[in-house]
């Protein structure tokens, strides 16, 4: 999980925890999330299927998480 709060700190605008709701407390920004997503994706070699996960669990670092060891 460090690496992933990594990629996202790397674009947060303010301390965050892991069950923070990231672009509800403006930690990011829509196009942060788009871009966090995409290092996601790369770095973990996943593809995030939007349509099949709960968009509410991907707003958080331990959501993010979750979707990534669901999807591996």
């Amino acid at each position: 999980m460090e690496k992933l709060k990594d990629i996202i700190k790397k674009r947060a605008k303010k301390e965050f925890n892991e069950t923070d709701n990231l672009i509800a407390q403006g930690i990011i920004d829509s196009i942060d999330f788009i871009n966090i997503i995409g290092e996601i994706e790369e770095e973990y070699g996943v593809e995030i299927n939007f349509l099949e996960i709960d968009p509410q669990k991907i707003t958080t670092l331990k959501g993010l998480w979750e979707v990534i060891n669901e999807v591996e």
